[in-house]
C-alpha cells in the first residue's frame, strides 16, 4: 500500500524542501559576503592569501544569493550538484580564513555561515533525491526561516565587523560617529 500525500504536495517532504534552503542560501551568502569583504578590504595587515580567500568568500556569498533567489522563481532546485559543491567549498573556506586570520575573523560568523552551507547542502540532495518535480512554495516555512535567519545573522554581521575592528591587544576601536551638515 502506498501512503497518501496531502492535495497539492509534491517534491521532497511534501514540498518543504524548496521553501527553507533559499533563505538558508541567501543567509550563508550575506554571512560569506561580509567575512570575506572584511578579509579583503577590512584588515590592513591581511595577507595576501587572507585577501584571495576574501574575494572568493564574497563571489561565493553574492552566488548563493543569486543561488536562492533563482530557487524560488523555478521552484526547483538550479545546478544541484554545483550548488552543493559550491557550498562545501565554501565552509572550507570560512575555515581557512579562520586559520589564516584568526584574531580578525568572528568565529560565530564563520559558524554560522557553515552551519548554514551545511544546511543549504542538505537540503539540495533532499530536494534533489525524492523528486524531479517542481515542488510549490510554503510560504509559512519560508517565513519561518527568514524570521530565524534575521535573528541569527544580524548578530553575525555584527560580530564580523567587530572582528575587523579589534586590535592586537583585543580591544575594538571604536568607529566616530559621522555627522553630517
Amino acid at each position: 500500500m502506498t501512503p497518501r500525500r496531502r492535495p497539492g504536495a509534491t517534491g521532497a517532504a511534501g514540498g518543504l524542501a524548496p521553501s527553507w534552503p533559499a533563505p538558508a542560501s541567501w543567509g550563508a551568502g550575506l554571512v560569506a559576503a561580509a567575512v570575506g569583504a572584511a578579509a579583503a578590504t577590512g584588515v590592513p595587515d591581511a595577507t595576501l592569501g587572507a585577501r584571495g580567500v576574501g574575494v572568493a568568500l564574497v563571489l561565493l556569498g553574492v552566488a548563493a544569493i543569486a543561488w536562492g533567489a533563482a530557487l524560488l522563481v523555478r521552484g526547483r532546485v538550479p545546478l544541484p550538484r554545483t550548488a552543493t559543491a559550491s557550498a562545501l567549498v565554501g565552509v572550507l573556506l570560512l575555515a581557512t580564513l579562520l586559520l589564516l586570520e584568526p584574531i580578525r575573523t568572528s568565529v560565530y560568523a564563520v559558524a554560522l555561515g557553515g552551519a548554514l552551507l551545511v544546511a543549504t547542502a542538505l537540503g539540495i540532495t533532499r530536494a534533489t533525491r525524492r523528486s524531479r518535480t517542481t515542488a510549490p512554495l510554503r510560504m509559512p516555512v519560508l517565513l519561518a526561516a527568514a524570521a530565524l535567519l534575521a535573528v541569527t545573522v544580524t548578530p553575525a554581521l555584527g560580530a564580523t565587523q567587530d572582528a575587523v575592528l579589534r586590535q592586537d591587544d583585543g580591544s575594538v576601536v571604536s568607529v566616530p560617529a559621522h555627522e553630517g551638515h
